[in-house]
């Protein structure tokens, strides 16, 4: 029910720039001293993937599953596609991301995210309320507004995305 209050720049990105823009962001974010603890924590809990480069893991894992996303600091709503035009995915993908872009004009998600900051919990909880508030409004969007031969593209490119590699 919330209505735009300004126009939301919309980009889409294919997976080889995706790749590039997330390795970029790790190497702004994260330096390798803290990808080191992290490193050193997986492998003193004994846990899977502890061994080899936990960097390129996490590369390689946001580039093969992220859909979309919307930036609350660029306030840049980007959609991940390898088409030349949007298909069923990325339109109900872009519903999700659009509904991001909505909650911070009217609630301002980078004060939200702020104020949680240092409270597990809250910020947990908030990102639950944040996402499955995207969630429910993409449903909606895809009930009211896809056909039925929409909907059996957008499972059959759902089943087609599942990594069973894991």
């Amino acid at each position: 029910g919330l209505s735009p209050r300004g126009r939301v720049p919309r980009t889409c990105v294919n997976r080889a720039q995706l790749r590039a823009s997330f390795t970029e962001l790790l190497a702004r974010n994260w330096p390798p001293e803290a990808e080191a603890r992290e490193q050193a924590a997986l492998r003193a809990l004994d846990m899977a993937g502890a061994s080899g480069d936990l960097r390129q893991s996490q590369i390689d894992s946001a580039t093969r599953s992220i859909l979309g996303f919307y930036d609350h600091n660029t306030k840049q709503l980007v959609v991940v596609t390898n088409r030349a035009s949007m298909g069923v995915r990325d339109r109900v993908t872009y519903a999700h991301e659009y509904t991001h872009s909505l909650q911070d004009q009217h609630f301002g998600l980078a004060k939200l995210f702020a104020q949680a900051e240092g409270n597990n919990d809250y910020a947990l909880a908030l990102r639950a309320l944040v996402e499955g508030d995207a969630t429910l409004t993409m449903g909606l969007y895809a009930n009211q507004h896809l056909s039925d031969l929409d909907r059996a593209n957008y499972q059959l490119e759902e089943f087609q995305s599942i990594d069973l590699s894991g």
